[in-house]
């Protein structure tokens, strides 16, 4: 890998990471359903702009239908099922979280598709399972309405029950599980077409989807729950702008440069920066479980992957 190669790796991995950041912040104030409908619509006018400027509409037009409705699988779902995550769960635990995606890819892919799983796949999907549950055993700083750090606005630690601590977790990993899921759809039905008429269809399709319930769950401002602020806007344009239109076009650039293979390690790097902004702007805790919880998932992800062996991967989510 070159330098800038490198350099875009590096800043692709910080942006997805941010973005669990952003959801963090803005989501508690939007809603996960109209905070997604805005990154949607800004994500796609923004690929839309270099999709125009590159003079590849015609391969938007051509699998227009398709493209939309892939859309809704890739993007609305899953991005309103951790937008309603991020509300309980850390910027950090979700940004691990959204790691599993490899995992369900690998699985949909031997019970849709007939692949065949290696012993090592099979040790990974395991250890992905344990992961998680190592997650779910630490501190991980649910909070009421997606308060930073897990606590009350008085300072206090919010008390949660079993349900509802498992909740936010089942809705995380549901969301990755529409990941791998749109993986493999992609992968039976869009080879051959431009990744990012794909990408910028993908987002335009999630859009019209979310325009109606969106638009009808917008916030109102009332004396007990004020209209978004200025930080807050800003973090849901970061989102829309940067976390899925610029973050797309370094994703496929990089694909094209250094190849599927080694643009899928961003997975492992992802939560890295999802755990290190979380705990640096919203002073969330980082205790032993999260990590040990994230490395279990790590390295199981790396055997479903191939990473660990250098094959090709089974799919390139992040």
């Amino acid at each position: 890998m070159s330098k800038r190669d490198v350099a875009e790796f590096l800043a692709l991995a910080a942006i997805w990471g941010a973005s669990f950041l952003f959801m963090r912040v803005a989501a508690p104030a939007f809603g996960p359903m109209p905070l997604m409908l805005v990154r949607c619509a800004i994500g796609a006018l923004t690929l839309l702009i270099v999709l125009v400027h590159q003079g590849k509409v015609r391969t938007l037009t051509a699998r227009a239908g398709p493209l939309l409705a892939i859309g809704v699988i890739n993007s609305a779902i899953p991005f309103v099922l951790l937008g309603y995550a991020t509300l309980s769960l850390t910027a950090g635990v979700t940004s691990i979280l959204n790691s599993l995606a490899p995992l369900f890819s690998a699985l949909i892919a031997f019970a849709w598709l007939g692949d065949r799983l290696t012993r090592a796949q099979m040790l990974g999907l395991a250890l992905g399972v344990i992961g998680v549950v190592v997650l779910m055993g630490g501190g991980t700083d649910l909070a009421s309405g997606g308060l930073p750090g897990g606590v009350t606005p008085d300072g206090s630690r919010v008390a949660t029950g079993l349900a509802e601590r498992l909740f936010p977790f089942a809705v995380g990993i549901l969301a990755t599980l529409f990941y791998g899921l749109s993986a493999n759809i992609a992968r039976r039905h869009f080879m051959g077409v431009d990744p990012l008429a794909t990408a910028t269809g993908s987002q335009i399709g999630a859009t019209a989807a979310l325009l109606v319930p969106g638009v009808l769950l917008w916030p109102e401002a009332t004396a007990a729950s004020p209209a978004p602020d200025t930080g807050i806007w800003v973090a849901a344009l970061a989102l829309g702008v940067v976390c899925t239109g610029v973050a797309y076009l370094l994703f496929f650039r990089l694909i094209a440069s250094v190849g599927a293979t080694r643009t899928i390690a961003v997975t492992f790097v992802i939560p890295l920066f999802g755990v290190g902004w979380g705990a640096l702007f919203l002073g969330e805790r980082i205790d032993a479980m999260t990590l040990a919880g994230g490395a279990i998932i790590m390295l199981g992800t790396a055997l479903v992957t191939g990473v660990l062996r250098g094959r090709r991967a089974v799919a390139v989510k992040a």
